[in-house]
C-alpha cells in the first residue's frame, strides 16, 4: 500500500504554507479540533475532586488528609519563620547549622517544613537570638515552649 504525503496533497487544495487560503484551512482545523476536544468535556471543581479522591467531608480519609495538609502548613510557616529570621542576620545555611550543631542540610530540610520537632526548634530560634516563645491554646491558656 502507498500512502501520499500529506503536503503535497495540503498544497494542492489549500495552497502554499502561509497563503490567505491554507492560513484559512489551517485555523478552521483548530477550531474544530479544539471543539470536538473540549465539547464533551466536563469541569469539576477542586471541591468535587478532592470529594472523589479523598472522600466527603466529615469521613475518616479525609479528616486524616485534612489534618495532615494542617500540620504540613504549620511546619512550612515555621520553616519559613527561620530562613526569614536567617536571612535577616545574613547567615548561610551552614553558619546556622554550626551555631545549632547540625549539618547545613538539616536547616535546609527544617526551612521547607520537615524535621521540624519542639527541641530542635527551641535550638534554633535560641541560636538566632530568640530566647522565648509561648505557645497559645485559646481557651486553655498559654504554655512556655522555651
Amino acid at each position: 500500500m502507498n500512502l501520499t504525503p500529506l503536503e503535497p496533497v495540503l498544497n494542492e487544495h489549500f495552497g502554499e504554507v502561509k497563503t490567505p487560503k491554507r492560513n484559512h484551512f489551517e485555523r478552521d482545523v483548530e477550531e474544530t479540533l479544539h471543539t470536538q476536544s473540549t465539547k464533551d468535556m466536563k469541569i469539576y471543581s477542586l471541591e468535587e475532586v478532592k470529594d472523589e479522591l479523598l472522600g466527603k467531608v466529615g469521613t475518616p480519609e479525609r479528616d486524616e488528609h485534612e489534618h495532615k495538609v494542617e500540620e504540613a502548613l504549620h511546619a512550612y510557616r515555621i520553616g519559613e519563620a527561620i530562613k526569614a529570621e536567617r536571612l535577616k542576620q545574613n547567615l548561610t545555611q551552614e553558619e546556622l547549622g554550626k551555631k545549632v550543631g547540625v549539618q547545613k542540610a538539616q536547616i535546609s530540610r527544617m526551612e521547607r517544613g520537615y524535621s521540624i520537632s519542639i527541641p530542635t526548634m527551641s535550638r534554633v530560634f535560641k541560636a538566632l537570638g530568640i530566647a522565648t516563645a509561648t505557645l497559645d491554646l485559646g481557651g486553655g491558656g498559654k504554655i512556655a515552649l522555651w
